[in-house]
């Protein structure tokens, strides 16, 4: 948006830009929804003792995001948030899910990457020992998913999921 802006000769300040990416966002923001039992699944991985972290490709503005995660009320079960718009390197850079780790003061190892694209969410993070699980969705509805990825339909599977891989490995 501050290119779009520069080339029309418009100078924004940090404020006037995160308020222009709102306004841009808000459309968006106004049709999304959040899975059913999603409040209550966040706070069993939790209870799990799992730590939470979003990790997003975006051009957003890190406070714009963080207002549509607050507006659901799902923020708080974040300890970490890593957008691309603030390290300015994007998924499937090893970069930014080292970002992530070490934020979270964990190996790539100890992590599970939850996404809805393959390459970005799955294969990406395997490059740092990251298992990766797929969420089907309408975005990738019709995606092939290789035979060895996990894959989910819905969130609410996960705490299910992640306690079979934990007793596998």
């Amino acid at each position: 948006l501050d290119r779009k802006a520069r080339g029309l000769r418009i100078t924004l300040n940090d404020g006037q830009l995160e308020e222009l990416a709102g306004l841009w966002y808000k459309p968006l923001s106004d049709v999304a929804v959040i899975e059913d039992n999603l409040h209550e699944t966040l706070g069993t991985l939790r209870d799990m003792g799992l730590r939470l972290a979003v990790l997003s490709n975006t051009f957003l503005p890190p406070g714009v995001l963080d207002g549509h995660l607050e507006k659901h009320k799902i923020l708080d079960y974040f300890s970490t948030t890593i957008y691309s718009s603030e390290t300015l390197v994007r998924k499937p850079n090893p970069q930014i899910y080292q970002f992530a780790l070490d934020a979270m003061e964990i190996d790539g190892p100890e992590a599970i990457m939850v996404g809805d694209r393959l390459r970005e969410d799955v294969r990406g993070p395997e490059q740092l020992g990251i298992k990766g699980i797929f969420k089907r969705g309408i975005v990738n509805r019709n995606k092939r998913i290789p035979s060895d990825v996990i894959a989910i339909n819905r969130i609410d599977e996960l705490p299910d999921v992640i306690t079979g891989m934990s007793q596998t490995s």
